[in-house]
């Protein structure tokens, strides 16, 4: 019955009535450096977007400052975290972003500093799944079912999973190269099916024997994504390399390191 549905919602249409007008849409970075490679403006809608960088090399960092700025540029944002941060320490290293306090200081100046921002970031419009809180469904196919239904009342803009090497199949294969190829097929066509730029971060390893630097245990991340950024930390600078892109050319830009409130900022 299901393959008869879909073989009746078959999405064909005549050359002639597609519309191929106007540009490819996408959303803002925050970072005008990257969006300016992007004829989309940005991460691309209805595209996975890899940001990968090596172990603790940044890229959730990276994903955390640009979703605050998109937050900044009144975005609708939702961040999904299979990984290490579960919501409340999310929201801690958000803050620490925000004004370089996790927690609410005893100095009163600094202490009004983070009541305005704790104030900002809790009428920010932003959502959080955390999957870390699932006793079953921990899986990258449960999350795309909630996505497509949710997607659209939400009104997201903009979608960040944490990370592609955390993300498991609902049903094993027993194989981790094997899955990650499978959900990084999933994430790519549910970000095609909700029409819109899901950023995902993802470790890379040194390459084998053709020495290429790749994505740890599948390929797939990079091949099945629309744009991929890689960063490399060089003291308090950060690399930002543009590989691989389906919306405009390969290029490089910097970013600063800032310690003090762990987030990536214009250089």
């Amino acid at each position: 019955a299901n393959e008869a549905m879909g073989a009746l919602q078959a999405p064909v249409r005549s050359i002639g009535e597609i519309d191929h007008d106007g540009d490819d849409p996408g959303v803002t970075t925050g970072y005008s450096a990257l969006d300016g490679l992007m004829t989309t403006g940005g991460y691309p809608a209805g595209q996975m977007s890899v940001i990968s960088a090596y172990h603790k090399g940044g890229k959730t960092t990276f994903m955390l400052s640009s979703a605050l700025l998109q937050l900044a540029a009144s975005k609708r944002v939702l961040w999904a975290t299979f990984a290490d941060l579960n919501e409340k320490q999310l929201k801690r290293r958000m803050l620490r972003n925000l004004c370089g306090w996790s927690k609410r200081p005893d100095r009163l100046d600094l202490a009004a500093d983070y009541d305005e921002q704790l104030g900002w970031l809790n009428r920010a419009t932003m959502d959080v799944y955390d999957a870390t809180k699932l006793t079953s469904g921990f899986d990258v196919d449960t999350f795309a079912m909630w996505l497509q239904a949710h997607a659209g009342m939400a009104g997201y803009d903009c979608v960040f999973v944490d990370y592609a090497q955390k993300l498991r199949a609902s049903k094993a294969t027993g194989n981790r190269f094997a899955e990650s190829d499978y959900c990084s097929e999933v994430v790519a066509r549910l970000a095609a099916q909700v029409s819109l730029p899901i950023v995902i971060g993802s470790q890379i390893t040194p390459g084998g024997k053709d020495g290429e630097t790749k994505t740890k245990n599948s390929r797939a991340w990079e091949e099945d994504a629309g744009l991929v950024v890689r960063l490399k930390r060089e003291g308090s600078m950060i690399e930002c390399e543009v590989p691989y892109s389906r919306f405009g050319p390969s290029g490089e830009f910097t970013l600063r390191w800032d310690q003090e409130r762990l987030r990536m900022v214009a250089s």
